[in-house]
């Protein structure tokens, strides 16, 4: 078992340029970035690069990301920025690819000179060794996969948290308990944060006194027949799925179910949450009683900090309830902007991972509470999840949420 982070997976990229906030080409001002030294001097703009799935078989899941970047950092930038400095960003496309995923970044270091990357990506594990050898910090929303908690990689840092390898989080299978779940179906697809969320879910049913009587982490993104899948769960009789895969994917699977006559008393899926798929008719009929992890307070909630989301993305044109990868930008650029006030005026790449790793009680501006993440701590006593269902045309926040929870570690 490897590394599980605290709420889910994905992350998104969308191209587009506005003057205060950021580019989507290499021509923002500023000499941030490309070694571990340089970084903003005087009052030039700090550079971050965003690197995501913007195209590829893992793009529905992730194509979405920029929209939550942009709407964080334009309200920084209209207040001033960070200790004088405007930020601006520049977009990469992995292509859903790991050589697309590397190419992108070197692209960003080496030629665009970011102080930082933000990885939105369900492929970018294998690009860590590259940032670790060139002290290039690394933020990720929420992720999983053995590389971000593992201490060799300190210049990684995960606004959601991490555990650590050989610790799972007992939250979800409580969340399913509660849902009335006895046996629990997981599904990932077979790259390593896809996986490891997978088997650690499985660890978590079986801590709930939950049966766990189907697990497929063989899938592909490019996986588009779920029907088999379906049968194989039918025939589990599991009562409640744990789903993994990507968002278009994961709404194949619930077609399928029920084309099988199988009606879980839960479905919970890690992408899919937001008003991209309450523009669609089809997909509204689709995800009817789906529950949905959110990165953080749902929209629903009606918090603080979810209405300050909610103003920041309506100034970017975002309307509604977020989806995932907007979720997930706008976390990464609210843990980059900590890390950035914390590394003083003129801040470089060293500095702010030096920064980043002194952060004990990141909460996304109140987005995570209950949670206080330290960034440096890969055995958080609890984590926490929470899930949205849809009803109507509606997201409901599900009574009893965020159902937070102590971890464990496997063999206990």
């Amino acid at each position: 078992m490897r590394s599980r982070i605290l709420a889910g997976l994905a992350a998104i990229a969308v191209s587009a340029t506005l003057a205060a906030c950021g580019s989507s080409d290499s021509g923002s001002s500023g000499n941030g970035g490309g070694s571990a030294t340089a970084g903003a001097g005087n009052s030039d703009p700090i550079k971050i690069g965003v690197v995501a799935d913007v195209t590829g078989p893992a793009s529905s899941s992730f194509k979405t990301t920029e929209k939550g970047v942009e709407a964080y950092f334009k309200r920084i930038n209209a207040a001033g920025g960070v200790n004088g400095h405007q930020v601006d960003y520049i977009m990469g496309d992995t292509t859903s690819t790991p050589a697309g995923a590397l190419t992108a970044t070197q692209k960003l270091w080496q030629n665009d000179h970011v102080i930082a990357i933000m990885q939105a990506s369900s492929v970018f594990d294998g690009v860590v060794p590259y940032t670790a050898q060139q002290h290039i910090p690394v933020i990720a929303g929420t992720t999983a996969g053995s590389v971000w908690s593992n201490s060799k990689y300190s210049n990684t840092f995960v606004a959601a948290g991490v555990l650590n390898s050989g610790n799972y989080p007992k939250a979800q299978g409580q969340y399913m308990k509660a849902q009335g779940v006895k046996n629990c179906a997981v599904l990932g697809v077979s790259d390593a944060s896809s996986k490891t969320a997978a088997e650690s879910w499985a660890a978590s049913c079986k801590a709930a006194g939950l049966q766990v009587t189907y697990i497929n982490t063989q899938l592909t993104y490019a996986t588009t027949d779920l029907g088999p899948v379906a049968i194989a769960i039918k025939n589990a009789q599991a009562d409640g799925v744990l789903s993994a895969l990507a968002t278009s994917q994961s709404f194949k699977l619930v077609a399928n179910l029920r084309e099988q006559g199988v009606s879980p008393k839960s479905i919970l899926l890690t992408t899919g949450y937001g008003s991209d798929l309450l523009q669609s008719s089809a997909s509204i009929q689709a995800a009817q009683g789906v529950d949905f992890y959110t990165a953080g307070e749902p929209a629903e909630a009606n918090t603080a900090a979810t209405k300050q989301r909610a103003d920041d993305l309506a100034a970017v044109g975002v309307t509604g309830p977020p989806s995932y990868g907007q979720q997930n930008g706008y976390l990464m650029a609210s843990a980059a902007t900590a890390g950035l006030k914390a590394a003083g005026a003129n801040p470089t790449s060293g500095s702010l991972m030096n920064a980043l790793a002194g952060i004990k009680d990141f909460d996304a501006d109140g987005l995570l509470a209950p949670l206080k993440v330290n960034f440096r701590n890969y055995a958080p006593s609890q984590t926490c999840i929470w899930a949205a269902r849809l009803s109507g045309q509606e997201f409901h926040v599900i009574e009893g949420t965020p159902v937070c929870a102590p971890t464990a570690k496997l063999d206990s």
